[in-house]
C-alpha cells in the first residue's frame, strides 16, 4: 500500500514537472512568436507607408509638370531612396532636376566644359561621384546613363547640404565649391547664385505644399 502511495506521488510529480515544463516552453514560444510578428508587422508597415509615399510623389510629379505616370514613378523611386538614404525631403531633388535639366535625360548645357544629363553634372565632378559611390565610369558614357546621373548628382548635393544645410547644397552645385570666392569678385556670379538658389527655393516650397496637400486629400488606414 505504501508502495503505490509512493508511486502514485512520483507520478504526479512527474506529471506536475511535465506541465510546468510545457507551460514555460509554450510562454518562450508565443514570446517568440509574437515578436516574430510584431517585427514583421513593422516591415510591412514601412514597405506600406514606402509605397504610399511614392504613390503621392508620383501624384505631384504629374499634376506639377505634366509627366507621363511611369516616368514620373520611375523618378518617384530614386527621390524616395535618395531622401531615406541622406535624410532630405525627397522634394529637393526633384526640385533640382527640375532646374537643371527640366526632366530630359539628353540634356546638354552650352558652358564649356558642358553639363549633362538630368542632374546636369559636368564629367570631373561625375567622375568624383562616381568615384566616391563606387561607379564604374566611362569617360561621355556613363554620365547618360540615368541611373548613374541620379545618384551622382543626388549624392553631390546631399555631401554639401550637410554641411550647412540645403541652400548651402544648392549654392555649391550651381557654383563649385569656390562659389563663396567667386560671387566676391564677381556681381554677375553672384545674382546668377542667388536667383537659381531662390528659385530652386521656391520650387521646393510649391512641390512640398502640393506634396502635403495629396496626402492630407487621401484617406488611408493610419498606423496606430
Amino acid at each position: 500500500m505504501m508502495k503505490t502511495s509512493w508511486v502514485g506521488l512520483l507520478v504526479i510529480i512527474a506529471l506536475a514537472a511535465g506541465s510546468i515544463g510545457t507551460y514555460f516552453y509554450m510562454k518562450d514560444y508565443y514570446a517568440d512568436r509574437n515578436e516574430m510578428y510584431n517585427e514583421t508587422m513593422k516591415r510591412l508597415y514601412v514597405y506600406h507607408d514606402r509605397d504610399n509615399r511614392i504613390e503621392d510623389m508620383t501624384d505631384v510629379l504629374v499634376r506639377s509638370y505634366d509627366l507621363d505616370s511611369i516616368r514620373a514613378y520611375y523618378y518617384s523611386m530614386f527621390f524616395e531612396k535618395m531622401s531615406q538614404k541622406y535624410g532630405f525631403d525627397w522634394e529637393w531633388y526633384a526640385a533640382l532636376m527640375r532646374m537643371e535639366s527640366n526632366f530630359v535625360a539628353t540634356a546638354k548645357s552650352n558652358s564649356r566644359p558642358p553639363a549633362k544629363g538630368l542632374m546636369q553634372l559636368k564629367e570631373k565632378t561625375f567622375r568624383a561621384m562616381c568615384d566616391s559611390l563606387d561607379i564604374s565610369y566611362k569617360p561621355d558614357t556613363t554620365v547618360w546613363d540615368d541611373i548613374a546621373n541620379i545618384l551622382c548628382g543626388s549624392h553631390y548635393f546631399s555631401i554639401h547640404a550637410k554641411e550647412k544645410g540645403p541652400k548651402h547644397g544648392i549654392n555649391v552645385y550651381l557654383g563649385g565649391r569656390d562659389y563663396m570666392r567667386t560671387i566676391k569678385v564677381s556681381r554677375e556670379d553672384k545674382q546668377y547664385v542667388k536667383e537659381y538658389s531662390s528659385t530652386t527655393l521656391r520650387e521646393y516650397r510649391r512641390l512640398s505644399m502640393a506634396y502635403q496637400g495629396i496626402r492630407a486629400g487621401k484617406k488611408r488606414v493610419e498606423r496606430k
